[in-house]
């Protein structure tokens, strides 16, 4: 279950919180959320996301853990304000679903939907779900996250990894060679950047190797300019 969408009072200054959407896998289960949720603001669209991934490995009994776990971009307002907190929290049935099959570019997200969501599966050899364990990032208009497999053994709590990288306005992969719109790694992935070089922006993963990798992915070279927010100030009159 997740609460997002904290809101300010103009007369008091004082912060509430409203519960916006619980986060419960295909089958109704709870889904737990041990990351931290990225708010951005994209910079065409100007809607305001919510995005997070599900899901822990917080100790040996998380290692064989077979629940679904899903990664989630919620429309919450534009730049110019939140959105009104729903009557009741959204759930998966308000979000378009996106799949590995149109991820590289035949989804249709439905406008009269607040957002889109994957589910990021369960291995079918070991039966063990995938899940996020790392906060996810972002750089103009795109969200990366990694999941992490484990590997079930008691003295090695590794596992081998995905790194998806989406335009959240549109729900479609910018990985360059991966067909089916992440790409997979022999390790777990510790570690999620963006980069500043000479070449742009890139997206760095590190790994429980020690190893680091370029991950290659099309990313604008056209920085937006945002403002969220303004403040007035008075004179020295």
């Amino acid at each position: 279950m997740a609460s997002c969408g904290d809101s300010i009072s103009p007369r008091t200054g004082a912060y509430t919180s409203a519960l916006i959407a619980t986060l419960t896998d295909a089958s109704g289960n709870a889904q737990p959320v041990t990351t931290a949720p990225l708010i951005e603001i994209h910079p065409s669209t100007r809607k305001r996301y919510v995005m997070l991934g599900t899901g822990q490995f917080l100790s040996v009994n998380d290692v064989s853990s077979t629940k679904g776990q899903s990664f989630y971009a919620i429309v919450d307002g534009t730049a110019g304000a939140f959105a009104t907190a729903p009557a009741t929290p959204l759930t998966r049935t308000n979000l378009t679903q996106v799949t590995t099959s149109n991820l590289t570019g035949s989804v249709t997200l439905s406008p009269t939907l607040l957002g889109w969501y994957i589910d990021l599966g369960v291995d079918t050899s070991s039966g063990y779900g995938w899940r996020v364990n790392l906060n996810p990032v972002a750089y103009n208009g795109i969200v990366s996250f990694a999941g992490l497999l484990p590997t079930g053994a008691a003295c090695n709590l590794g596992g081998v990894g995905e790194v998806y990288s989406v335009n959240y306005a549109t729900g479609v992969s910018v990985l360059t060679s991966a067909p089916l719109g992440y790409a997979s790694f022999q390790s777990a992935v510790v570690n999620l950047k963006y980069i500043s070089t000479t070449y742009g922006a890139e997206l760095v993963a590190g790994f429980a190797t020690g190893q680091v990798y370029k991950v290659p992915e099309t990313v604008s070279s056209i920085i937006y300019t945002r403002l969220l927010n303004w403040r007035e100030l008075p004179s020295a009159e």
